[in-house]
């Protein structure tokens, strides 16, 4: 397995769509309209520069990268259900929360959430999962 960035987008996204109350998703590459005053999230891949991790041809290769999540909600509401969701988030894909796709393991290292952003209709606060897992060259 050469590259196994699609074997690790599935792990995170079969572990996201166990999220209670998950709210709309605005997938990758996926057409989606917002609805105006009703929250969503926009996750993304963001892989990293793989690098070896083991001895010769058939040795693994150490994959890291970020699954990163923003959280939409809308102006103007206060920042209560924005955090609620934002820590429920973080809790889901703590650090040490096993994903396995494919026989493909992959870490947790962390999560956090960055500073919250406004825009015109909304406030969104980036979440980062940091990863890294080790997959045959």
């Amino acid at each position: 397995m050469g590259a196994p960035d699609s074997t690790i987008r599935a792990a995170f996204v079969a572990r996201l769509n166990t999220f209670p109350s998950l709210p709309s998703v605005a997938w990758e590459n996926v057409p989606f309209t917002p609805v105006n005053g009703v929250p969503y999230i926009k996750p993304f891949l963001l892989p990293g520069e793989p690098s070896q991790a083991e001895m010769g041809t058939l040795g693994a290769n150490r994959h890291v990268g970020v699954y990163q999540i923003s959280i939409y909600y809308p102006a103007s509401t206060g920042t209560l259900g924005l955090g609620t969701l934002r820590d429920a988030l973080i809790d889901h894909f703590r650090r040490g929360t096993p994903l396995v796709r494919s026989g493909v393991n992959i870490s947790i290292q962390r999560a956090y959430a960055g500073p919250m952003m406004q825009e015109t209709d909304w406030v969104f606060v980036p979440i980062t999962i940091q990863y890294f897992a080790l997959a045959s060259n």
